[in-house]
């Protein structure tokens, strides 16, 4: 199960209900790095120690207000400045 091997992903809303279920099911198709990004920085830190416990994918955590321009073009240029690229993009919030 490698469909996303390779890939680097993005999903808002990550902290909880569908977004973390989509976030979960990356890591668990090996995607090489997400970032995942909520208005909540504690949730946030949960899912990724979750996520890094159980995968090898790389998580990057993003407090991220999405009806915020500036907060979303951070939440963007960390994680290309991070993993180098975006290939997906879940606009879950």
């Amino acid at each position: 199960m490698d469909e996303l091997k390779g890939k680097v992903a993005i999903v808002t809303g990550g902290a909880s209900g569908i977004g973390k279920g989509v976030a979960e099911l990356f890591a668990e198709e090996n995607a090489s790095a997400l970032t995942i990004a909520d208005i909540e920085r504690d949730p946030l830190q949960e899912v990724a120690e979750d996520l890094r416990g159980r995968f090898s994918s790389k998580v990057l955590i993003a407090e991220t207000d999405v009806s915020d321009q500036a907060s979303v073009e951070a939440m963007v240029r960390r994680t290309v400045a991070e993993f180098g690229r975006v290939d997906i993009l879940v606009n879950n919030a």
